[in-house]
């Protein structure tokens, strides 16, 4: 797997990229008189290397101890088991650490699709 970083903010610390074979992660930090918190949005599709990638990115995420995580995941059209217990664990992170944690996107069509295939539905 290659993986490339590119800054889609001019500030590198409140967002970045990271562009897998399959799938890509955006992480924007918001704005502390916000609330502090962090939206991360997923594209593509999930597979078994993806999850690894997407699993460093969420625990990076919550070792910088945020208010609230929210990933979005409506562009996300495929997501093996893998990926599903890499959203689980870090869902159980988060309200072990008192973090708030949002999936958002959920209702779209593939999600539903991807979810009735791992068995999560």
């Amino acid at each position: 797997m290659t993986t490339s970083e590119s800054h889609t903010d001019p500030d590198p610390e409140r967002a970045y990229r990271v562009v897998p074979d399959c799938a890509s992660i955006e992480v924007r930090h918001l704005d502390p008189a916000d609330g502090g918190g962090t939206m991360i949005t997923v594209s593509g599709a999930i597979g078994r290397n993806d999850s690894a990638v997407l699993s460093a990115r969420l625990h990076a995420v919550l070792d910088a101890a945020p208010t609230v995580v929210v990933i979005n995941v409506s562009r996300v059209h495929a997501c093996d088991q893998a990926g599903i217990d890499v959203l689980t664990v870090a869902r159980q992170r988060a309200n072990a650490d008192g973090v708030g944690f949002h999936l958002v996107g959920l209702a779209e069509p593939a999600a539903h699709r991807w979810l009735a295939a791992t068995g999560a539905t």
